[in-house]
């Protein structure tokens, strides 16, 4: 047992475009963006959000843990067609997660399954 609990302090996220290239694989994707890196000593994340950059095409954005080099599917997001308008707002989605701790050298990284995806990609979490 830890002599004093361990809280995430320095914020750490990084908002990243989704490669306008498909990526269908669940195991072991090769077009991933990387949309969060553990700091020295682990790391929470508390939520991801997506974030449409424009029409959004039907598809699905797929999150992995990237862990000595092995990807683990981890969490997949629905993305709906949506057209922004000057009466319709961008398309957002937004997951959050109480238990989502990585260890130092984990990334996150993110697939779609569809080509040309407009939409960023951003996990808000911070180090310990």
């Amino acid at each position: 047992m830890a002599a004093a609990p361990a809280f995430a302090g320095t914020p750490n996220n990084t908002p990243i475009k989704v490669s306008a290239t498909a990526d269908t694989s669940y195991t072991a994707p090769a077009t991933t963006v990387v949309c969060f890196t553990a700091g020295a000593s682990g790391s929470k994340v508390e939520e991801i959000v997506i974030m449409g950059n424009g029409t959004t095409v039907l598809g699905v954005i797929n999150v992995f843990i990237k862990r000595s080099g092995t990807f683990y599917l981890f969490d997949s997001f629905n993305i709906p067609v949506v057209t922004p308008s000057t009466t319709a707002a961008n398309g957002r989605w937004a997951k959050t997660y109480a238990n989502l701790v990585l260890k130092n050298g984990d990334t996150l990284e993110a697939t779609s399954t569809v080509a040309n995806q407009l939409a960023s990609i951003v996990a808000l979490g911070a180090d310990f």
